[in-house]
């Protein structure tokens, strides 16, 4: 059983794929945007030295650089900007506490990166986080959790 729970914990160690950089628009221009080619004809923001802020860099897009994801969902409020790159979680979450109903998610996450848990090999610790994380994604909780904090947001 030992061995079982050591090959999970390798596999396991607690990773979750997150799609950094998907873009966040306002309802108008959503038809617009299909994917990240498409930000080459729009003024984007990215909070400054984010890893949506490399991705642009490393694909040649231009953008503007925002202190914070809340000062970049600002200027897309109010015109300066047409859309948002960030990670796709978190945009997801605030298209889901936005009230007006007005924030879009658009196109598909294009740059997924992997979370994950660092435990040293000998910590007491490791085997009982491994066991609980097993245990979230077997029952359904991962997805439960999911679905509580980032609600139920299509990406257009």
């Amino acid at each position: 059983m030992g061995l079982v729970w050591m090959f999970t914990g390798l596999f396991l160690i607690a990773y979750v794929t997150a799609g950094i950089a998907s873009a966040l628009t306002l309802d108008e221009i959503e038809s617009s945007i299909d994917s990240v080619d498409d930000l080459r004809d729009h003024r984007v923001a990215v909070p400054v030295e984010s890893e949506a802020d490399a991705q642009l860099s490393r694909l040649g897009i231009a953008s503007s650089g925002f202190a914070s994801a809340r000062d970049a969902y600002a200027a897309l409020r109010s015109g300066e900007v047409d859309a948002v790159v960030h990670d796709a979680a978190i945009l997801r979450h605030e298209v889901t506490e936005d009230a007006t109903g007005d924030l879009r998610l658009v196109g598909a996450p294009f740059d997924p990166q992997q979370y994950g848990f660092v435990v040293a090999a000998d910590d007491p610790l490791r085997e009982p986080l491994n066991r609980a994380l097993l245990d979230v994604f077997e029952s359904g909780d991962h997805d439960r959790l999911l679905e509580r904090w980032f609600g139920e947001v299509a990406m257009d």
